[in-house]
Parts: structure tokens; sequence; C-alpha cells
């Protein structure tokens, strides 16, 4: 953050905040992650980093959800959604917001709707296979609650294959 600020780099000084944003997330520290993460979207967004506010924003979605704060994650996440496609980094992008609409569903109505754009986007060839861990345990998940057992044990099999791909 220090070479970021040193130099005036605004994505720089985003990134840094996404990192320490998700690092703090991840310990459980949110109010320290919130300020982090909102620092990441102005400076990303100041800086005109697509690729860097779809992710602060995804991750501020994560924490509203973490916070039982389900409708303004589906506002972050709607506002991630309407300019994401400008992003070259908008196939591995897609499928972690999809991720968020199945687990900030209202209903599970919505989470099965969700399941299904995800799907066609994996489908389509438009979201990275890689990057859909998160959508398939999200899609598990939900599945397992109406009693979708065949397809969520699909889904889990195909989550382990791509688990499978990282050593260790």
């Amino acid at each position: 953050r220090a070479a970021a600020e040193n130099s005036a780099s605004k994505p720089g000084c985003g990134l840094a905040a996404l990192i320490s944003g998700d690092l703090a997330l991840c310990e459980g520290r949110l109010d320290q992650a919130e300020a982090f993460l909102q620092d990441a979207q102005r400076n990303h967004d100041e800086a005109g980093a697509v690729a860097g506010s779809v992710l602060a924003r995804e991750r501020l979605a994560r924490l509203a959800l973490t916070r039982g704060a389900r409708e303004r994650a589906n506002e972050l996440v709607a506002e991630a959604e309407t300019f994401m496609d400008r992003s070259w980094l908008a196939s591995h992008l897609r499928i972690r917001l999809k991720a968020l609409r199945v687990d900030g569903a209202a209903s599970i109505e919505h989470a099965l709707d969700a399941i299904s754009d995800g799907d066609r986007a994996l489908s389509s060839g438009t979201s990275c296979q890689v990057c859909s861990m998160g959508f398939r345990t999200a899609s598990t998940l939900a599945l397992i609650q109406v009693g979708e057992l065949a397809e969520a044990s699909r889904r889990l099999d195909e989550a382990d294959r791509l688990a499978a791909m990282w050593n260790g």
C-alpha cells in the first residue's frame, strides 16, 4: 500500500485495500473489512478499474450477507452486474456474482432461478469453469434444501473435479 500511495496509484491503492479487506473479512474483522473494501471500491471507481470495482462490490456483498443484510448484498451485486461485462475479467467475475445471487436469494424460488442463470452462463462458455466453485457450492446447498439430492450430488461431484485442479 505504501508503494501505491507514494506513486499516487489509485489502482494500486485499490488493490492493496481489496487484499486487506479480504483478509480482514476472512479473519472475521467485519468493521475493518468494510472500511478497507469501501476504500477499494472508491479507488477502483476513481481509477476506472472495472475488475477491481466489481471485486470490491462482490466482497462487500459477501460481507453484507455475513451480516444478514441480504437486500444490501443484492444491491451491490446488481451494481456490479451493470458494468462487469466491460472488464477483461468478465468471464471470471460473472460466475462469482451468480454465486452471490444464489446465496442472497429471498426465497428458494429465487435461488432456483439464480441457479438456472448460472447454469446458462456456464454452459454458454461465458463464465470460467474454474471460478465456478462458489456457485457450485451455493447451488448444492440450495438444492439440498429442496430435496434435490441427486442434482446436489452431481454438482458436488463437479466441485470435487474442479478442486482436484489445485495441488494440496
